[in-house]
């Protein structure tokens, strides 16, 4: 999970989060990173030094349930959540996965081509009311590739409770020696 990896560079609120609940539109995860902007840094940036070791990005995005302030007006603000890379000097490459999100909305599902970069960053532009655009990425993963198989294909009793729905989800194994 990124959440092992501290960020090199952080501007804003950022905090990662492993066993607590968050959640986005009541969707809750139990792993997730936390980006807040502030009245002083209306963008929050966390930046990761993955030094190629990575080919995926993947989490689902949206704004967290524990904004109050956004509780009467679900669609009120907003934020832009974007994900750059990028190598040694070279310029941050903004990836394709830019959106706008809202409070209230559902989470949305990200799955990232990071091959070959040195450096991540996800990023959160405030819209207009900082204490609102509480930015959630929901069970964040870094994966690698070792031929036919992934890392980010996991065992996933944590996600699904019976055995065939998690074999309808391609990135699942189930445990069978879970007793």
């Amino acid at each position: 999970s990124l959440i092992s990896y501290k960020p090199t560079l952080q501007t804003g609120y950022y905090y990662g989060y492993s066993h607590s609940e968050d959640s986005i539109n009541a969707t809750i995860f139990y792993k997730s990173i936390v980006l807040q902007p502030t009245q002083e840094s209306p963008t929050a940036k966390a930046t990761f030094q993955i030094n190629g070791a990575f080919e995926i990005f993947r989490a689902y995005v949206g704004i967290g349930d524990k904004c109050e302030a956004c509780d009467d007006n679900s669609t009120v603000d907003g934020a832009t959540m974007s994900e750059y890379v990028w190598n040694g000097t070279a310029a941050p490459q903004l990836l394709p996965s830019a959106a706008n999100a809202m409070c209230g909305h559902n989470p949305s599902w990200v799955s990232i081509d990071i091959k070959n970069a040195d450096w991540l960053r996800l990023q959160v532009e405030a819209k207009g009311n900082v204490l609102c655009d509480i930015a959630l990425y929901g069970d964040p993963e870094v994966c690698y590739s070792s031929g036919s198989n992934t890392s980010c294909k996991t065992e996933c009793e944590y996600r699904w409770t019976e055995e065939t729905k998690c074999q309808l989800d391609p990135e699942c194994l189930w445990d069978d020696n879970n007793e």
